[in-house]
């Protein structure tokens, strides 16, 4: 869903999408309330994500770590499951960083 999101250039369903994945990897932990306290502070961090889900072209790199992350689950692999999923956490500071050079409004 997350790759047709890309063809159709609807970035607000792959926030959704994107969204529904993190909530996901929650459930199946049984960590439900982690998730929910998560969602009540995290208003600035969702206003990062769609700011750069709006403005980035390239979300083939996400949707790659998201799928590889499933596998290592599926898999039962959680070395690399936990690698690939640091990997993914990582991403937002590289983008905090890229997106507050190109709108430096945004971030006072």
């Amino acid at each position: 869903m997350q790759e047709l999101c890309l063809e159709k250039g609807t970035h607000h369903r792959l926030f959704e999408l994107d969204e529904e994945f993190h909530r996901s990897m929650f459930v199946v932990c049984n960590k439900v309330r982690t998730w929910k306290m998560i969602r009540q502070m995290n208003s600035q961090f969702d206003r990062l994500r769609v700011l750069s889900l709006a403005t980035k072209t390239d979300w083939d790199g996400v949707i790659s770590q998201h799928k590889s992350i499933f596998e290592y689950i599926k898999k039962k692999d959680i070395d690399s499951a936990v690698e690939e999923i640091s990997n993914h956490l990582e991403l937002v500071n590289y983008e905090k960083v890229e997106l507050n050079l190109r709108y430096p409004g945004y971030f006072k």
